[in-house]
C-alpha cells in the first residue's frame, strides 16, 4: 500500500493542471487476490502490483502442476522426456555456484544469493534439495504468470 500512497502523493504534487493524467484502480479476482494498477498519461505506462492472501498463494504454488514454461530447465535436457526425469538430473555445484541442467539465462532467477553457505553445502551434498528449490521456482513462475494473465484479462475487460 505504500506504493499506492506514494502514487497519490505524487498526484497531489502535480497540481490541478496534471491531476487528470493520474489513474489508479484496485481490482480483485475470484481467488481473493488483489492488484493495484496505476499510470500517468504520457509519462508512465500502466503498472500493476499484486497483493492478497499470501498463505493461500504458498499452498496454491505447491499444488501447481510442474511445467517448464518458464524455461528453467535447459531444453536440451528435457526434450521429449517428462519434466520429472529431467529434474532428477539437477544438482548444485557449490564450487561454481550453479545448478546443472538449468538454462544458464535463468541462473539469476534461482536467487542463490538468498541462501546461506550451509544451505548451499546441503544442496551440493543432497541433490534432492536442489531439485526441490528449483521445483518451487518453476511452480512459482507458472502460478504468478497465470495470475498475471487472469488479472490482465480482468483489467482489460476481456
Amino acid at each position: 500500500m505504500s506504493v499506492a500512497l506514494a502514487f497519490y502523493q505524487l498526484r497531489d504534487m502535480a497540481y490541478l493542471i496534471h491531476f487528470d493524467k493520474f489513474r489508479a484502480s484496485v481490482t480483485a479476482d475470484k481467488e481473493g487476490h488483489n492488484a493495484i494498477s496505476f499510470e500517468i498519461d504520457g509519462v508512465m505506462d500502466k503498472r500493476s502490483i499484486s497483493y492478497g492472501r499470501h498463505h493461500e498463494d504458498v499452498n496454491a504454488i505447491k499444488r501447481q502442476t510442474l511445467t517448464n514454461s518458464g524455461e528453467f530447465l535447459d531444453s536440451a535436457h528435457v526434450g521429449d522426456r517428462q519434466i520429472e526425469a529431467a529434474l532428477a538430473e539437477v544438482s548444485y555445484d557449490k564450487d561454481l555456484n550453479l545448478f546443472t541442467v538449468v538454462y544458464q539465462g535463468n541462473w539469476d532467477r534461482l536467487c542463490l544469493d538468498r541462501l546461506t553457505t550451509a544451505t548451499k553445502d546441503a544442496m551440493a551434498m543432497h541433490p534432492s534439495l536442489a531439485q526441490e528449490w528449483l521445483t518451487l521456482h518453476m511452480k512459482s513462475f507458472d502460478y504468478f504468470a497465470r495470475l498475471r494473465s487472469s488479472r490482465v484479462m480482468l483489467i482489460s475487460g476481456v
